[in-house]
């Protein structure tokens, strides 16, 4: 390779230089937006600045040749990391994907291959010679059909990031205005250095102007982007961040002026920005000349403000902050005002709920205190201090829980608060006596709740209730119980003594009576006779009173036991039609039985108590029957349960003696019942019996047409104890 000195090979070399130290520096600073992209398209025009200054250098036509084709890497780059760095710098990297690069590069890369291969086809150069100007020579060629498909391809690039760009530039304002004007001199640089070449209107005739206008265009960037900005942040990132603040932003210069606003502090201060910027501040503040005279020389600052009145009224937190340029001189000051509208609110409700909870608690007429981790007070309310005898709140703070409580419940209150605290229970209840102050007991009902900061409990929250008088009235009706159930139970053991020396007695007067009546000491008058009648008869309700009062003893007493045996239900019955039929029979009546076929044949239950209930209640029939007669039926209730059932059409019992008629001592008071003596127990041990068989019974009644009693009662299965 020859190479020759020409001036013109300088003022290249050295743009090379600047364009390489403006793609180092922006590579230092890559961590801004748009940096790498700009040290890129640096490059790119490093190797297209430095491969025209040794084309030119040149002195044969196989070097101008070589270094001519060599430039053309940087040449086919410049126009697509130009629209990348356009990307970049207006905020719209997410575009540049490999889907758009990929397509956007193809015409880029054919152009270069196509180059380096120009000789084969001309589609680029197609004839290639050297002009001379004086010391000057260049390369002089003329351009095959691909060429210009290259040159509108790369005119099409510049033009959209052109576009781009001035869009970003035209978003500018405030403190970003002489970066804007750096910017569109850096945009419009290439456009002006290709048009003199392009129109041969170059100073130096052949010299392409173009890779010193692109050297120009990346230093301007290079300036425009890393020089004025505030914080490093490109014009559109700007928008973005201070734009969109909620917060207003209001940027004076040292005189006070504005210089920059954003839509937060103009939609504040309810103006446009063509009104304020430029503007003194004390001209646009005149709302607050109290603020402006207040903070009109004063660089940093904090403090809050006011708008409007009533449900209009707003609060805002003024911060003042100085601005400093590269040189961390004081260039103006950065005025952020934010609604904290919100949070004062918030704060004033807040406020007010403190308040009404403070005041709902001090006038509480529960005990309500507060203690730390480890059961220390930490708050006892008025009506605490004054149950408990204490004075003041003070001598309660700092003291210990179980310090209050009884001596004799002081273990089982810390056992139980221990479980609370170790099991992590958020609320529990009991109740404990405490001591006041002058050693009166003072029963404590009370809620705790555990008290947490995230996972750690702080400490524990009581309500308590003053239940001194409740558990005086609870003392005394367990004492009343247990005072009635020993009466209960000495009542009924006298019962069941009575009637056991009263059996004896008994069975001799009646003997002797039925001796009596048959003549077994001589004949006796009709008189005698009727005596003796009497006699049997009166023994007869004794006797039947006595057994009686003594199943109700057993029965109270819990004494009684069913022996389970298998019976015949159709022998049951029987029995009972026997012993019941004569009675029915004196008095005119007609007893009838029925058995369900679906009844099974054999049956286990107590046939003894059986033959009672069904006795009890044939009994009661007849005795209140006039006219008609008595039915009793055996029925096949359910695939578990049978039924007994026994129908009169007697004088019926009235509705509001069904809540009573079971209990016992309690007959029904009728002019009917008047003449019929009885004892008041035997449906009270009916209902007894069939309950402890584990059924139950009931009545249905129409005064004047007859009462009909239903026993249901379960299916036993054989093998069933005695209960």
């Amino acid at each position: 390779m020859q190479f020759q000195y020409s001036p013109y090979v300088i003022p290249l070399i050295l743009a090379a230089l600047i364009s390489g130290w403006v793609a180092v520096y922006s590579w230092s600073r890559r961590a801004n937006r748009g940096a790498i992209a700009l040290t890129l398209l640096a490059w790119a025009v490093t190797e297209w600045s430095l491969g025209y200054a040794l084309e030119i250098a040149g002195a044969d036509l196989a070097t101008k040749v070589f270094w001519g084709k060599s430039q053309y890497l940087g040449i086919v780059l410049v126009p697509l990391l130009w629209v990348g760095f356009a990307f970049h710098h207006a905020n719209q990297a997410k575009w540049l994907t490999y889907r758009t690069i990929l397509p956007m590069s193809i015409i880029p890369a054919v152009t270069f291959a196509l180059v380096l291969t120009t000789e084969m086809h001309g589609l680029v150069w197609d004839k290639i010679a050297i002009t001379r100007t004086g010391s000057f020579s260049a390369l002089s060629v003329s351009y095959g059909f691909w060429f210009w498909i290259h040159t509108a391809y790369s005119y099409i690039l510049l033009l959209i990031g052109t576009v781009i760009v001035i869009r970003s530039v035209g978003r500018m304002r405030g403190v970003y205005r002489r970066q804007a004007v750096v910017l569109l001199l850096a945009v419009m640089a290439p456009w002006i250095g290709n048009a003199l070449y392009l129109s041969g209107l170059s100073p130096v005739p052949d010299l392409d102007l173009t890779p010193f206008a692109f050297t120009v265009t990346v230093v301007s960037f290079t300036w425009g982007i890393f020089g004025f900005q505030l914080v490093d942040l490109s014009p559109i990132a700007r928008a973005t961040v201070i734009d969109e603040m909620n917060s207003g932003m209001i940027v004076l210069d040292l005189r006070n002026r504005i210089v920059d606003i954003n839509p937060s502090a103009l939609r504040i201060l309810e103006t446009a920005e063509s009104k304020v910027l430029g503007q003194r501040a004390a001209d646009i503040l005149t709302a607050w000349p109290e603020l402006v005279e207040k903070y009109g020389q004063v660089m940093e600052a904090v403090d809050e403000i006011t708008v409007g009145e009533g449900e209009n009224q707003r609060w805002f937190e003024l911060r003042l902050s100085p601005l400093h340029n590269r040189g961390n001189e004081i260039a103006g000051r950065v005025v952020t005002i934010t609604d904290i509208t919100p949070r004062v609110q918030a704060e004033t409700q807040l406020l007010e709920s403190r308040a009404l909870y403070k005041q709902m608690v001090e006038s509480a007429g529960d005990i309500i205190y507060r203690t730390d981790a480890n059961g220390y007070f930490t708050y006892a309310n008025p009506i605490a201090l004054r149950l408990m005898g204490f004075e003041s709140e003070a001598e309660v703070l700092g003291r210990h829980y179980l310090e209050l409580a009884a001596p004799h419940q002081r273990h089982d209150l810390r056992k139980f608060y221990n479980r609370q605290f170790v099991a992590g229970e958020t609320n529990t209840y009991y109740e404990f006596a405490a001591i006041t102050t002058d050693g009166n007991e003072l029963w404590l009902g009370q809620n705790v709740q555990i008290l947490r900061e995230g996972d750690r409990i702080v400490g524990f929250q009581a309500v308590a209730r003053d239940i001194t008088e409740l558990k005086r009235a609870q003392n005394a009706l367990a004492f009343a119980r247990d005072e009635a159930l020993e009466a209960s139970r000495l009542k009924s053991l006298l019962l069941a003594k009575i009637s056991h020396e009263l059996r004896t007695p008994l069975g001799g007067i009646l003997g002797y009576a039925e001796l009596l009546k048959i003549n077994a000491f001589g004949e006796l008058a009709n008189q005698q006779k009727e005596a003796a009648a009497q006699i049997v008869d009166s023994v007869n309700y004794l006797t039947k009173l006595v057994n009686e009062l003594l199943d109700e003893a057993q029965i109270e007493a819990k004494t009684v036991k069913l022996y389970i045996n298998s019976f015949l239900p159709s022998a049951l019955l029987q029995s009972v039609e026997a012993k019941m039929t004569l009675m029915a029979q004196e008095k005119g009546l007609e007893l009838v039985t029925f058995i369900d076929p679906e009844l099974p044949k054999t049956m286990y239950g107590d046939e003894h108590r059986l033959h009672q209930i069904l006795v009890n209640l044939v009994a009661n029939a007849i005795k209140f029957t006039r006219t008609g007669g008595v039915r009793v039926n055996f029925l096949a209730a359910d695939a578990g349960h049978w039924a007994i059932q026994v129908s009169d059409t007697g004088v019926g019992i009235p509705e509001e003696a069904y809540k009573y008629i079971f209990e016992p001592f309690r007959q029904v008071t009728i002019p009917h019942t008047l003449r019929n003596r009885g004892t008041g127990l035997g449906l009270s041990i009916t209902k007894q019996l069939v309950e402890l068989m584990g059924g139950q019974i009931s009545l249905k009644s129409r005064v004047g047409r007859g009462s009909t009693f239903t026993v249901l009662l379960p299916i036993q299965k054989p093998g069933v104890e005695a209960i």
